[in-house]
């Protein structure tokens, strides 16, 4: 059992970094290409807004993406 909870916490970090890489190469092409349709910086600049409006819950939430992803 514990072998597979070790598979799937892997091919999670797999997808994770490359989610990670996606976003990068979204927020790089925004800054190049301002007009394409992956310009990913508003997109980006949204989901900022949304932890902020969430006052305290919203900064605890980041904290834990943050503590999270930093753990990996």
């Amino acid at each position: 059992m514990k072998q597979a909870f070790d598979i799937v916490n892997e091919w999670l970090g797999i997808l994770t970094k490359v989610a990670v890489n996606l976003v990068l190469l979204g927020i790089i092409i925004g800054v190049l290409f301002p007009n394409s349709a992956l310009n990913m910086i508003p997109n980006l600049g949204a989901v900022m807004a949304q932890f902020g409006e969430g006052g305290f819950a919203g900064l605890v939430a980041l904290a834990i993406l943050v503590t999270w992803y930093q753990k990996k």
